[in-house]
């Protein structure tokens, strides 16, 4: 009987731990409501400012809250829509820092507008204090998710271990995990891109999935810095919204999903990220049917000075690209699939190359991918950035098309789009199914898919709809003025009215010949040469 006392004990206790655990001390403070000014200055009056931080540590409703450092200012995510009415906010020290430590407000928020506080990114200062010593910190609200991420090592192209936490509102992950900075040229600019994985163990090892607050469950997610170039912090997030109109999530390569953040890493505020579900290629692949994985080869073209890491090998038809080998990647690299796809492009006779286009080409997926391209604006999807799938069916291959990274899009690069919107984006393979389609089965097919992207994804209303919830976002969570700040740029508000006007202009430029293309009608099709490069994919000069 004492043995089975004992045990009850024993249990009693295990679980009061777990609790503690997962739930928080009981011996955390609680950051008390405001106090008189007065009060407050007779606590300073009895105690010496401490020279560091007497918390470093806070959550919000038991969630993590980020931390900048050098600042000494919490943050906090409420979400957004929250009117003027507060949620319930209770804050709490950390264990590490809870014996002897009091906190209270110094600042009333309650007397605030909560949108509007939050917008403006309204600061409140908290008091801390102990027997002998006091110090202030600030505390923000956002109604953005924030990322949290904190790693012992220098973060660089490799993994290195690190500890993550991602907050949006009531929602909150804590992880074991990796990092490493991911991108091509951008990775040299002062804000760069990272890729978070989630590991069960300390060490950065045995991925793990878990419920990503506002992306769902995966087991990874891409940090986006959002180029230098887009102002509007939209493009990419726009492309894959309206990509998804037009993919099921569960056909191979659907649309990521998308979300905007605010970054702290080890302590720093990094500004406003895009959160992107990356590809996992072989999830993908195996979408098709899990025969496919013992079949199938998938490629991703890429400028070959920026490849980094994957077995390259080089496109004998474009002057600095490369395909680089993105399934299967065991075994020794295999470049063999895509021989059928160089041979088709080098076929000079065009009855010849449009007989062999019809038995390995996915007629489909090229022209879907074409009519994105160019009602987009995708000026980096085609030497680069476009995913290559040979699928082998007994020995017989055809090729499928797929996208990745949608940033240069909308207009960004008027190099090569054109000063007025107006130039056909690069695709040599379609360009060439187009021109020499004799008989107009493929021009035809080529309106259909045209006219439902038109329906389905892109018009003006859509663009304009989207636009509007990205200003918003951005706006009215703060996050874009502390973006603006951080990074030294006159981008302290977002309205994305160039990828409106962009969307109208494109639609007024190819509805018409996509039409009469499509009709059998007599056109110039001179209209398919309207491009800034040369048969290599090389950027021609303005002249």
């Amino acid at each position: 009987m004492k043995r089975f006392k004992l045990f009850l004990a024993m249990a009693a206790l295990a679980c009061a731990i777990g609790l503690t655990v997962k739930y928080g001390s009981t011996y955390r403070p609680v950051v008390e409501p405001v106090r008189e000014i007065e009060e407050i200055w007779a606590l300073e009056d009895a105690r010496e400012e401490s020279e560091e931080p007497l918390v470093t540590r806070l959550f919000c409703n038991g969630i993590p809250m980020a931390y900048d450092a050098e600042n000494n200012v919490f943050y906090g995510s409420l979400g957004l829509e929250n009117g003027a009415k507060w949620p319930e906010i209770k804050l709490t020290a950390s264990e590490e820092t809870a014996k002897g430590l009091s906190l209270c407000f110094a600042d009333d928020y309650g007397f605030d507008d909560c949108d509007a506080a939050i917008r403006e990114g309204y600061s409140y200062q908290i008091f801390a204090y102990t027997d002998t010593a006091y110090s202030y910190a600030e505390v923000v609200f956002t109604g953005l998710p924030l990322v949290n991420v904190t790693a012992d090592q220098t973060i660089e192209r490799e993994d290195v271990p690190a500890q993550i936490e991602i907050a949006l509102a009531a929602e909150g992950l804590q992880t074991n995990g990796r990092i490493h900075k991911r991108g091509g040229a951008s990775i040299l600019n002062d804000k760069v891109g990272y890729k978070l994985e989630f590991t069960r163990t300390t060490d950065g090892k045995k991925k793990i999935y878990r419920e990503i607050p506002g992306m769902g469950t995966d087991s990874q997610v891409i940090l986006l810095p959002m180029n230098a170039l887009d102002t509007t912090m939209m493009r990419d997030r726009l492309s894959w919204a309206l990509y998804a109109r037009l993919t099921r999530r569960d056909e191979p390569f659907s649309a990521r999903k998308t979300q905007y953040c605010e970054l702290f890493l080890n302590g720093e505020y990094r500004g406003v990220y895009l959160m992107l579900e990356p590809f996992s290629v072989r999830q993908e692949v195996a979408k098709a049917g899990e025969e496919r994985l013992t079949t199938d080869s998938v490629y991703r073209t890429a400028v070959i000075s920026l490849s980094h890491g994957r077995p390259c090998m080089e496109d004998p038809y474009s002057a600095a690209t490369g395909f680089e080998l993105y399934y299967p990647m065991d075994g020794e690299p295999d470049f063999s699939p895509l021989a059928d796809y160089f041979a088709l492009l080098g076929e000079t006779d065009d009855a010849a190359f449009m007989r062999r286009a019809a038995q390995i080409i996915d007629l489909d997926s090229a022209l879907r991918y074409d009519v994105v391209l160019q009602l987009f604006g995708l000026t980096d999807n085609v030497i680069n950035n476009m995913y290559t799938w040979a699928q082998n069916s007994r020995g017989h291959t055809r090729y499928r098309f797929d996208f990745w990274d949608l940033d240069v899009s909308w207009g960004l690069k008027r190099d090569e789009i054109g000063e007025m919107h107006e130039n056909w984006v690069f695709f040599p393979l379609v360009d060439r199914l187009l021109r020499a389609d004799e008989e107009g089965g493929v021009r035809q097919r080529y309106g259909e898919i045209y006219r439902e992207v038109r329906e389905k994804a892109f018009d003006t209303e859509t663009v304009e709809a989207l636009v509007g919830q990205y200003a918003h976002e951005l706006n009215d969570s703060g996050a874009m003025a502390r973006n603006a700040e951080r990074w030294e740029t006159e981008n302290y508000a977002a309205d994305g009215y160039e990828l409106v006007a962009f969307a109208a202009e494109r639609i007024a430029l190819l509805d018409e010949p996509v039409r009469a293309m499509s009709a059998g009608e007599e056109i110039d099709l001179r209209f398919l040469e309207k491009t800034n490069y040369d048969d290599k994919g090389t950027p021609l000069s303005e002249e």
